[in-house]
């Protein structure tokens, strides 16, 4: 069936699911190599039951190295993989590459700031004991940025030493769509003429309040925002939505909470009754704290 679809040109998409419990290489084989003119659409899961695999085994860098021949290959999400910062090389030979999903994967990849065709790029880190990228990730990741200048949807979740938003944010002129979600640090979005194409930004809710002067000042096409908040942050939540509400360019604001902030919220309810009295073509959207969910969904849930 595979080598008929293959044979054919009409498979578009694939997942794949690499069980880890044997070292033995693991090949494709002929009917991967023949989607070489078809497969668009990529979702590469490391996979043994549990929530989490620690492995860098032959079989997974087998399949980097398979990935070479597919030259349409323009969405690429991998998920759960331990390769080596350096075993991710392969990458480069994918000139048709416009989207990179890493979700969990152990290290980011050397190769990073060469993938200079990059539409979207979402990097989330697991963390834990057991599978969790690390400080030098995250610097690998911020230099990266600088050079990945294409981007116009970017989310980045719980990466390691990104603190606060890199510098190298503002080489990004092209960036449509920013989800800074990092955790609750204040740290502001660096100011500059480069959010001036900015239409949607998710953060929790002490970035989104530090940032409001630079949005205010440069981000004049922005249309969305997503605030998260825990109970410490409903009062940082509310002063974001207050000044939402006052910006009539914004079009369409979700405030997601915690369980603890839904039961003592502040004047946030007050603040969501004085934004949607002050701008009534606001859409305002009251959301579970699912950060999984928000602004850039998943590629694999439509591959499988």
């Amino acid at each position: 069936m595979l080598m008929a679809c293959a044979g054919s040109g009409q498979l578009a998409g694939l997942h794949l699911e690499l069980y880890t419990d044997s070292d033995c290489p693991f090949v494709l084989g002929a009917w991967f190599t023949a989607l070489s003119g078809s497969l668009r659409r990529l979702f590469v899961e490391s996979w043994d039951g549990g929530p989490v695999v620690l492995t860098a085994n032959l079989a997974h860098m087998a399949v980097l190295r398979e990935i070479i021949s597919l030259s349409r290959l323009a969405e690429l999400a991998l998920c759960r993989l331990a390769y080596p910062r350096d075993g991710y090389a392969p990458l480069q030979h994918l000139h048709a590459l416009t989207c990179l999903h890493l979700h969990g994967c152990v290290h980011v990849p050397a190769c990073l700031g060469q993938l200079g065709s990059l539409e979207e790029l979402l990097v989330e880190s697991y963390g834990g004991e057991q599978l969790s990228s690390t400080a030098e990730d995250g610097a690998t990741l911020s230099a990266a940025l600088g050079r990945l200048t294409c981007l116009t949807r970017l989310r980045l979740e719980g990466m390691p030493g990104l603190e606060a938003p890199p510098a190298t944010l503002t080489c990004l002129g092209c960036l449509r769509q920013l989800a800074w979600l990092q955790g609750a640090s204040p740290e502001p979005l660096p100011p500059g003429p480069w959010l001036r194409h900015l239409q949607l930004f998710a953060a929790w809710a002490p970035a989104v309040a530090t940032s409001m002067p630079a949005l205010a000042e440069a981000a004049a096409a922005l249309t969305e925002l997503e605030v998260a908040a825990d109970a410490e942050g409903c009062e940082q939540a509310a002063a974001v939505v207050r000044w939402a509400g006052g910006r009539h360019g914004i079009r369409r604001l979700a405030v997601g909470l915690s369980d603890q902030a839904r039961e003592a919220p502040g004047s946030l309810p007050a603040a969501l009754g004085e934004a949607r009295a002050a701008n009534p073509a606001l859409i305002v959207v009251q959301r579970d704290l699912d950060l999984d969910a928000w602004s850039m969904p998943d590629l694999y849930p439509e591959l499988e």
